[in-house]
């Protein structure tokens, strides 16, 4: 049996572990990344953007004490937070492994990602070596995300999702390739989404899966596997949801076919 470590996830609360743990290990997943997250990921567009990233990071560094051999803690701040860098320090000396950042989101997006404030946050990053989980949407903001880049070269930055470039792979997993090729402490993981983005992401990559497959095998040792169902306690994502959606995104990698069409059975929240 493999030992799988998914290395992208959110959770809301410390109640809702119990049946995400119970998935993962029917499912060989036997350690995980959860990434914190703003209210706006975790309750959807009726969040804000600023609120519970400082109890979420809290939460989830809770848990890995709890389950340190499970839990992988990624702290996160608000970009516009006067006390960002200080929360950071604060967060890794609490034993946060790591950043997750959400500006290059296009519904996170507010400055430029290289504005002056935030860069003795990346400073920090790339002097302390703490990687950073960082969402940028390589359609509309690889410009800014470079020049951060070619400032803080030695900054291990995870970019999710393939950049979001599995929606139009021809077009843009090259741009990830040229990336990936140029610095070298540049890695993507292959989550894509809940709920109806899950379902669309499986089928682009199932059709287009060459594309994908040459782009897998090339870049092996720089892709990360991960799922970011968001586990939280609404009513469809029980422990045998999760389940599913572990299996269908290892499926995507591990099988040449994936069945994901049962995964809609709910799309609520």
């Amino acid at each position: 049996k493999r030992q799988v470590v998914n290395a992208h996830d959110h959770i809301y609360k410390q109640s809702h572990l119990d049946k995400y743990l119970k998935a993962a290990e029917r499912t060989g997943v036997t350690r995980t990344l959860f990434v914190a997250s703003s209210a706006r990921t975790i309750l959807g567009s009726t969040g804000e953007k600023d609120a519970m990233n400082d109890e979420n990071s809290r939460e989830i560094m809770n848990m890995a004490r709890q389950y340190p051999d499970k839990i992988i803690p990624f702290c996160t701040i608000y970009p516009r937070d006067p006390d960002k860098l200080e929360k950071v320090k604060r967060y890794v000396a609490d034993g946060a492994k790591g950043l997750k950042l959400y500006s290059g989101h296009s519904s996170f997006h507010e400055r430029p990602l290289d504005v002056d404030d935030m860069l003795p946050v990346y400073a920090y990053c790339e002097r302390a070596g703490v990687p950073i989980v960082w969402h940028i949407n390589l359609r509309r903001y690889r410009d800014e995300f470079r020049r951060v880049m070619e400032r803080f070269p030695n900054l291990r930055v995870i970019v999710p999702h393939f950049g979001q470039a599995y929606w139009r792979p021809e077009r843009e997993l090259p741009w990830l390739a040229e990336l990936i090729d140029t610095y070298p402490n540049l890695y993507t993981d292959t989550s894509l989404g809940t709920r109806e983005i899950l379902v669309g992401g499986l089928r682009s990559v199932s059709n287009n899966r060459d594309l994908f497959r040459e782009f897998c095998t090339r870049y092996s040792d720089r892709i990360l596997f991960g799922t970011d169902m968001v586990v939280t306690g609404n009513k469809e994502k029980t422990a045998e949801w999760i389940e599913a959606v572990i299996r269908a995104c290892r499926d995507m990698l591990e099988k040449d076919a994936v069945s994901y069409t049962h995964l809609r059975a709910h799309e609520t929240s």
